[in-house]
């Protein structure tokens, strides 16, 4: 019977947060363009109280073929970290295939949990050649380096000509989705605490 119960709470747990998913896209209106091994950087403010489970990115590459990018944060800002690799934690790596110019390629990265703060963001082209927009100050329709919803806001960016180093190409507009769901503690009657994140 205990475990019955237990089944039904998990399942619930999951179907709340999956009914809790979201999504921001910035745009897929590339006019500019990077090489494989480059970066896109851009700022991140979670809202959310529960802080947010990162499930899942949709990037703008102009291959059509196979992509992998791996995925730092820096607490606060990116800005002036550009090229200090030492100031970053690579917390992803994922894979897709590329879906060509101007169309969103889902990637599938491994999960990584953002709580409620402000973090700097770096997505790196280990293969791939990302597109992305030159920036123009402000929030959509007429600006767009702003993007935001009630769990997240984007201030978008620059691109890096390199791996933490080379040119800083600014400002850039990440062309993308950010995939996700509320990062939940669950705490189940009779089964002890969870871990942070996860149900």
């Amino acid at each position: 019977m205990r475990r019955t119960a237990l089944v039904i709470a998990i399942l619930a747990l999951a179907g709340l947060a999956s009914a809790q998913s979201g999504f921001i896209t910035t745009t897929f209106a590339n006019n500019n363009s990077g090489a494989q091994g480059w970066l896109n950087m851009f700022d991140v403010k979670v809202i959310n109280p529960s802080g947010l489970r990162i499930t899942d990115l949709d990037v703008n590459d102009s291959t059509v073929g196979s992509i992998t990018i791996d995925v730092y944060t820096t607490p606060t800002t990116y800005v002036g970290k550009e090229v200090t690799a030492a100031a970053w934690t690579k917390v992803s790596t994922g894979t897709g295939t590329g879906k060509g110019t101007g169309v969103p390629s889902p990637i599938d990265i491994a999960d990584f949990v953002l709580q409620p703060g402000t973090y700097g963001v770096a997505i790196h082209y280990v293969v791939g050649r990302p597109l992305y927009t030159n920036g123009i100050a402000g929030s959509p329709p007429t600006g767009n380096q702003h993007y935001f919803n009630a769990d997240i806001d984007l201030q978008l960016g620059k691109s890096i000509g390199g791996f933490f180093t080379g040119s800083i190409f600014n400002p850039r507009v990440w062309n993308g989705t950010i995939h996700y769901v509320p990062a939940v503690t669950a705490v189940i009657a009779g089964t002890g605490a969870g871990t942070p994140g996860s149900t």
